[in-house]
């Protein structure tokens, strides 16, 4: 569901609405799933990306909570970000790196036999 499309703006629309609508402590259940159905709609594998990121990202606070000093809490930030990081780039780039090399192959006339 593209950003700038009708069902996009539609879904919005209604998860705005209810969210103003419900009270105030159930909001974060309701965005929670709303959010959900949007990775599902993009496809079932994007849910579970974004729920092993949640994991990740939870256990690291609970981690960095817990050191008792600042250059362990940095570590662990640090280690978590790039983990972070390197899921955005396998999930949105290694598509776009893959078919840039196809096409840089493909003008020299040699064979790129890698597919994503």
């Amino acid at each position: 569901m593209a950003f700038n499309s009708l069902p996009y703006i539609a879904f919005f629309a209604i998860v705005a609405v209810i969210n103003f609508l419900i009270p105030g402590r159930f909001r974060w259940l309701w965005l929670l799933a709303s959010s959900l159905f949007f990775y599902a709609y993009a496809g079932p594998i994007y849910v579970l990306q974004i729920l092993a990121a949640t994991a990740v990202s939870y256990y690291a606070a609970i981690r960095i909570e817990t050191q008792p000093e600042k250059p362990q809490k940095q570590q662990i930030l640090t280690i978590v970000v790039l983990t972070l990081v390197a899921n955005l780039f396998a999930f949105k780039y290694v598509s776009f790196l893959n078919e840039t090399l196809r096409s840089t192959f493909g003008l020299v006339g040699a064979h790129y036999p890698v597919g994503c």
